[in-house]
């Protein structure tokens, strides 16, 4: 990219050069390159030509250009996942990826709602939002999607809340958050001297198993309760909340167990 440019910004660095310039708007509508102007900074000790500042302005458009189209893609792109799919970026993810036929994760999903001038952000391709609006023009995924919604609404669990409840936060400012933890977990492990990365992978791998373990009861237990005959709904909820809390309480005491048999061993060691 030739320019250093935010959006909506009134200022564009030309990195060849180093030189700043002020960018005019000649019309309310920035339609072409002819709606802009570019005047050196006062400070710039170079004279520059009008055909040289008529190449810098047509370079410049074609960033700015970019730029307006991102932040509609992005804007397109969020509003279909904070409404229709709940703000779910799993969902979303695994929409795109099998409409598409591309490998698309939820940190591409993060990456793409972030604001282009942040280090996280990654273009948001336009194919993405049109594989979300072509599975969402679908009227079966749309009656799908309206009794979930329904289903939040209506139901009186605490398990059954919005699973991308943002509490008024922008969704790109949340994916820009959790990018950035992402970032320093990977950093921590670039760090890492050599010999110590064969008690991080074990520790990670303990905690790994251990989430598996908790998940595979928990849907045993949810299968064995929904299974549970001559009992209403208010009455398998109440089974299962039982059962879920139960199952947390010991995998508390689990991790409990653990950490003290670590803390053990390496005064031990």
């Amino acid at each position: 990219m030739p320019w250093k440019y935010t959006l909506s910004s009134r200022h564009a660095i030309h990195l060849e050069t180093g030189e700043k310039f002020h960018i005019t708007y000649v019309n309310n509508t920035v339609k072409t390159s002819q709606d802009i102007e570019l005047v050196p900074s006062a400070e710039s000790a170079r004279r520059w030509s009008e055909i040289e500042l008529d190449r810098l302005r047509e370079e410049l458009w074609a960033v700015m250009r970019e730029e307006f189209e991102q932040a509609s893609l992005r804007s397109k792109l969020s509003a279909l996942i904070k409404n229709p799919l709940l703000g779910d970026n799993y969902q979303a993810a695994d929409v795109i990826s099998r409409i598409s036929g591309k490998n698309v994760s939820q940190r591409s999903i993060q990456a793409w709602l972030i604001e282009s001038d942040k280090r996280s952000s990654r273009k948001c391709p336009s194919w993405a939002v049109s594989a979300l609006e072509t599975y969402l023009a679908e009227p079966e995924n749309q009656k799908r999607l309206r009794d979930l919604v329904n289903y939040y609404k209506t139901t009186a669990a605490p398990a059954a809340a919005p699973p991308a409840e943002t509490h008024g936060e922008p969704v790109a400012a949340i994916a820009q958050q959790a990018l950035a933890i992402g970032d320093r977990r990977l950093d921590e492990w670039r760090r890492a001297p050599l010999a110590e990365l064969p008690e991080m992978l074990f520790d990670l791998e303990q905690r790994i198993n251990g989430y598996l373990e908790y998940f595979s009861q928990a849907i045993n237990a949810i299968t064995s309760t929904v299974l549970e005959e001559d009992k209403d709904l208010n009455e398998i909820r109440r089974s299962l909340r039982d059962k879920l809390d139960e199952l947390r309480h010991v995998d508390f005491m689990r991790r409990g167990s653990a950490a003290a048999f670590k803390h053990d061993g390496d005064n031990l060691g």
